[in-house]
């Protein structure tokens, strides 16, 4: 606050300058959304707030007195709070952006306790039927229980309806228990969604070497269900929800025409450590609504991560339970 009380001129320009172009670099041209006048509402709005705290400022910098300082104290707040309502409106357009890429899927988030307390750490993922699941896995030969579970559902050819994630716990170098714990989350979920076990794909992440907090995932599912039926877009709050000692949540949307068909393209991902090619980060999840040939997505999500996440090296280390899923729905 009292940096911007103190702002110059030049420094008032900046920050507003910088402000203006977040807005219009992450939203600008990309007509990401069908409802064009709310995000042009939006826009509006930042930009105008913006330019007049610019204004007022400038103007009453050289009117000395407690006038001026009133003004600047209530431009720091702004300042303040810009950030957060770029974050909401972002949150918004995440939502947004979900509907109208008319994904078949639902994306659930909850706090369920796996290691600390009111932590987003457990996401499931509802899948609709006939969507084509490709995954790709780290080549650490002492892959976690989750690694390989999930192997072994996507090779029976039963089809994949749902993935559940957590964090806190990575159900690595569990021995036989793991893979007991892995299946056991995966019947749960399985009963409350009326499918076979083996429609479903665990993952872990978080602290090796503990057991899995089994009971409190199971109890976690009902309201990561429920999450997921409310509406079930929270594509950053799944990105947040699937962090360890990640800084920031990793995701990314993208939109093209193939075919004069558009499709879309989004994705979220988590890894700061126990990165090196072969997989190169822990957990990535990719969803697109184009229409690809069941029989090519696992190919193609190869060559997807040979292209990407293979090529990174961070500190030379494989984790256990590195892992890439590719969703392609082919509704589009």
């Amino acid at each position: 606050i009292m940096a911007c009380v103190m702002a110059s001129d030049s420094q008032i320009l900046a920050l507003c300058t910088m402000f203006t172009e977040d807005v219009f670099a992450y939203y600008g041209g990309k007509e990401r959304f069908g409802d064009k006048v709310q995000v042009w509402t939006g826009r509006a709005f930042v930009v105008g707030v913006t330019v007049v705290a610019y204004l007022i400022a400038i103007e009453l910098k050289d009117k000395a007195g407690i006038f001026e300082l009133a003004i600047r104290f209530a431009f720091s707040g702004f300042a303040a709070l810009a950030p957060v309502m770029l974050a909401a409106y972002r949150m918004m357009a995440d939502r947004m952006d979900a509907e109208g890429f008319h994904y078949p899927l639902h994306l659930g988030v909850t706090e369920a306790g796996v290691r600390k307390a009111h932590r987003k750490d457990l996401t499931v993922v509802l899948l609709d039927p006939g969507t084509a699941v490709g995954g790709v896995f780290t080549r650490n030969r002492y892959c976690a229980a989750p690694v390989q579970v999930c192997r072994d559902h996507l090779a029976a050819g039963v089809g994949i309806r749902a993935l559940v994630i957590n964090t806190g716990c990575a159900n690595a170098g569990t021995g036989e228990q793991g893979l007991i714990d892995a299946r056991t989350v995966c019947i749960a979920l399985a009963q409350k969604l009326d499918l076979a076990p083996e429609e479903i794909l665990p993952f872990s992440t978080g602290v090796i070497m503990e057991p899995l907090p089994v009971q409190r995932i199971v109890d976690g599912l009902g309201a990561a269900i429920a999450d997921a039926a409310a509406d079930g877009v929270h594509w950053l709050r799944a990105a947040e929800g699937i962090m360890t000692t990640d800084t920031v949540p990793k995701a990314a949307s993208a939109r093209a025409t193939v075919a004069g068909v558009p499709v879309a393209v989004t994705g979220i991902a988590k890894g700061a450590g126990m990165i090196r090619p072969n997989m190169a980060t822990m957990l990535g999840f990719v969803a697109t609504d184009a229409a690809v040939a069941p029989d090519l997505v696992p190919e193609l999500t190869r060559r997807v991560a040979d292209a990407s996440f293979n090529r990174i090296t961070v500190d030379g280390d494989t984790s256990t339970n590195d892992s890439f899923i590719v969703m392609a729905t082919g509704r589009a």
